[in-house]
C-alpha cells in the first residue's frame, strides 16, 4: 500500500479526497456521508495518533491528517454517528 499525498474536505454529504498532481497515483475518492458507517482515530502501532480511518460497507480507508480529533469532532456533527468513535 502506498500513500497518496493530498487534500481533504469535508461537505454536508461528502468527504472527498483529491490527491497532489506531482502523486505517480493521481486520484480523487468521494465518500456519501450516508455511506459512512464507522470511523475512529488511527493510531500507528496502536499508539500514536496519525489520522483518522473511515469504514463504509464497501471499503476501509485511512486519511493521515494534522489533529485526527478535529476531523472525528467534524464527522459526528455531519454523521450523527457520535456515539461510534
Amino acid at each position: 500500500m502506498e500513500g497518496v499525498g493530498g487534500k481533504l474536505f469535508l461537505f454536508k454529504d461528502s468527504l472527498l479526497f483529491k490527491s497532489h498532481k506531482y502523486n505517480i497515483q493521481r486520484h480523487s475518492l468521494s465518500i456519501p456521508i450516508s455511506e459512512i458507517k464507522s470511523y475512529d482515530i488511527y493510531k500507528l502501532f496502536g499508539v500514536f495518533p496519525l489520522g483518522f480511518k473511515v469504514n463504509t460497507l464497501n471499503s476501509k480507508e485511512i486519511f493521515i491528517v494534522d489533529k485526527p480529533k478535529e476531523w472525528i469532532h467534524a464527522l459526528q456533527a455531519s454523521t450523527k454517528l457520535g456515539f461510534l468513535v
